[in-house]
């Protein structure tokens, strides 16, 4: 837990930039913050899910869409978290994947926490 703290929210998720995204749009942000959020955590639990299946189509599929929707908020740690696992589906590396999962849960907490700040 103690790596986690090494990270400054800013690093985590540039809100700022974000709410440039959402032209100004302070609330659409937080809005579209919380359901990324709450899809997050649904998500991590299907990756776990496919994790023990070996179904890496379906570890693929999920991580690249954490990773898009993390880069459409500018949270680019957590995009390349995403990204990590992403590859390890693609490229068929399920040894790579529990590593690569629990790096993505890092950054997703990370993220989270950053997140909960703002509200």
């Amino acid at each position: 837990r103690a790596a986690r703290s090494a990270r400054s929210a800013r690093e985590v998720f540039d809100f700022p930039k974000a709410v440039e995204t959402f032209l100004g749009n302070e609330e659409i942000l937080r809005s579209v913050l919380a359901t990324f959020v709450e899809k997050g955590v649904s998500q991590l639990q299907l990756l776990e899910i496919a994790l023990e299946h070996e179904d890496l189509d379906a570890v693929r599929m999920e991580a690249h869409s954490i990773k898009g929707g993390a880069l459409n908020l500018g949270a680019v740690p957590l995009a390349k978290a995403a990204g990590g696992l992403e590859a390890a589906g693609k490229e068929k590396r399920l040894e790579d994947v529990p590593a690569r999962l629990a790096e993505l849960r890092t950054a997703f907490a990370d993220f989270e926490a950053v997140v909960l700040k703002l509200r």
